[in-house]
């Protein structure tokens, strides 16, 4: 699901055994809860969808519709989703029982329309994805959805519009672009082929999102543009290798290019570093122990403040970097108390896992994105506190960092003295910010004291999200943390400004004893270090944590 919401700008400003099949008929169920007349708590089937455990999800849900009276629409779309991911069918008969008691609700609209055209029972799905759409208009991917059916119902015209409406108020929304010049395509004619090139070419400059490196390659083919095609197809085979369609790339390629030999080989490289390797050990520079504050303004005009705190542990068995990141701000119209919280790789070159806990005015809830190179994937899962789920699943490119860590990895450029980029998941799109490493800047007052920084600048693929224009400035302090220490993001009018207000002590985690810290927050200064040459070989020893996972664990 999207969460794009007009104060979102500040968030990206702050944060740079059932085994059987279940078969019921209706009159099984005694009691239908209508989902969204109230707040289900997360619970333990809940938290088994958001970490990733779906076949114990689907034993545990299928055991309690199984022992009770009552069930909720939201929980029978759900089991229809486990039905999908399972590979146990569509789950369609869920999802209609659903919408006949909840059909007022737009998510179990959206999703019976989306499962009645994968049935090719377009007609119909046309008809409740209209009534999706009705529900809410400001909602991306009803309108996809329905814009999709018309396209293949021929309709082309109405699903031009509908796109245009999409990416109009969202110039983020890659999957909108992608639909659109397919809907060009399905025209047929040259004028029309250019007008896809011309989307797909505008969506690839700003998104690292697959189906737009497919779309593009299929079409330069089409056109007998062999050289570019092959230029392109390189590309996929090298970010996308372990794609579902990379092997039909490489069939295409070796047809095309016949004199070279071009395989889907299953190996990623990670190409945020030259080398695939962090340039600097990350332990020497990483906020462990410590928790930055920052604080945000337009103008005079005082936004809130993110705080972000690091810890040593694990994922799935491999050690990682525990980041939590916690947002609050109040200003008129928004409230937001968020916390993020992100599993790292010990070697910053991707994020393993976010989770992110929305507790705002207009949005609360829960979503879970995983990376997962060994599948090659990457997968989104969301839970509505209507106690409904979604989920997404995309092809994950290397060097693919959330929003929040992608800082760390701008860390590694700025103490190496280089410029790069990395790709950032911003929803159900990935995309590219662009880092220039542009040196010493003189120094500038943090918590009193005159500190030597770096800056740099770039942009950020956010545009025309809540008036973000994508450019932005930034500093690093100049010593053997290089700690982010001042941005600013350009908007349509001014410009946001964070700026590192406090460095203390940090509990996040448990610390080992023979440290005896405190705590109480203490206030530690930005000199306590000596500055150093950002390329100096010397680095301090990283300080040791032992570490419980368990106590880092956001869904509770």
């Amino acid at each position: 699901m999207t969460f794009r919401r007009s104060h979102i700008i500040l968030l990206i400003a702050l944060l740079l055994s059932l085994s059987l099949s279940v078969t019921w008929a209706q009159p099984e169920f005694k009691h239908i809860v209508p989902s969204m007349d109230q707040s289900l708590p997360v619970n333990e089937i809940d938290r088994l969808y958001l970490d990733g455990q779906y076949a114990l999800a689907y034993d545990e849900l299928a055991a309690y519709f199984n022992e009770t009276n009552s069930v909720s629409a939201a929980q029978l779309q759900n089991f229809a989703l486990l039905h999908r991911l399972l590979d146990r069918g569509d789950g369609i008969e869920y999802l209609r029982l659903a919408y006949k008691y909840e059909p007022e609700s737009q998510f179990t609209t959206l999703a019976l329309g989306t499962a009645l055209m994968a049935r090719d029972s377009l007609a119909r799905a046309e008809q409740i994805l209209r009534q999706a759409v009705s529900l809410d208009d400001k909602f991306g991917e009803s309108q996809i959805e329905l814009a999709k059916c018309l396209r293949l119902q021929g309709k082309l015209d109405e699903a031009e519009n509908l796109l245009s409406s999409v990416i109009n108020r969202d110039r983020s929304d890659g999957e909108a672009y992608v639909e659109l010049a397919r809907v060009y395509l399905d025209r047929g004619g040259y004028d029309d082929a250019d007008k896809a090139a011309r989307v797909l070419l505008d969506a690839e400059a700003d998104f690292q999102f697959e189906p737009v490196l497919r779309e593009r390659l299929q079409l330069l083919v089409n056109r007998r543009e062999n050289a570019r095609a092959v230029e392109i197809g390189r590309r996929y085979l090298a970010e996308y290798p372990k794609s579902e369609y990379a092997s039909e790339v490489a069939a295409l390629l070796r047809e095309i290019d016949p004199g070279e030999r071009y395989s889907a080989d299953g190996v990623y490289v990670h190409d945020g570093y030259e080398g695939g390797q962090p340039y600097i050990d990350p332990s020497a520079s990483m906020s462990v122990g410590q928790r930055l504050t920052w604080h945000a303004k337009y103008g005079v005009i005082g936004l809130g403040y993110v705080t972000g705190e690091m810890a040593e542990g694990s994922y799935k068995g491999e050690p990682c970097w525990i980041g939590r990141y916690t947002a609050r701000a109040s200003v008129p119209f928004v409230a937001i108390e968020d916390t993020f919280y992100a599993w790292i790789d010990k070697d910053l070159r991707y994020t393993r896992r976010l989770d992110m806990i929305y507790h705002e005015s207009e949005l609360k809830s829960r979503k879970t994105l995983e990376n997962d190179y060994d599948r090659g994937i990457s997968e989104i899962r969301v839970w509505e506190p209507s106690g409904y789920w979604w989920y997404d699943k995309l092809p994950a490119p290397p060097s693919l960092f959330d929003a929040t860590s992608q800082m760390w990895y701008t860390q590694q450029l700025v103490m190496a003295g280089r410029s790069g980029e990395c790709n950032v998941s911003i929803d159900h799109t990935y995309e590219n910010t662009i880092i220039n490493y542009d040196g010493p800047d003189g120094t500038m007052e943090f918590l009193g004291e005159e500190m030597p920084v770096v800056k740099l600048h770039g942009q950020m693929p956010y545009t025309a999200i809540a008036g973000l224009t994508g450019e932005f400035t930034g500093w690093y302090t100049k010593n053997h943390q290089a700690l982010p220490a001042k941005a600013k993001f350009k908007i349509f009018i001014g410009s946001i400004t964070i700026w590192l207000d406090s460095l203390e002590e940090s509990d996040f985690g448990p610390l080992d004893m023979s440290t005896a810290r405190t705590n109480r927050p203490q206030k530690h200064s930005l000199l306590a270090e000596p500055v150093l040459p950002l390329n100096s070989n010397t680095q301090p020893d990283s300080l040791q944590r032992s570490h419980d996972d368990r106590r880092m664990m956001p869904i509770e």
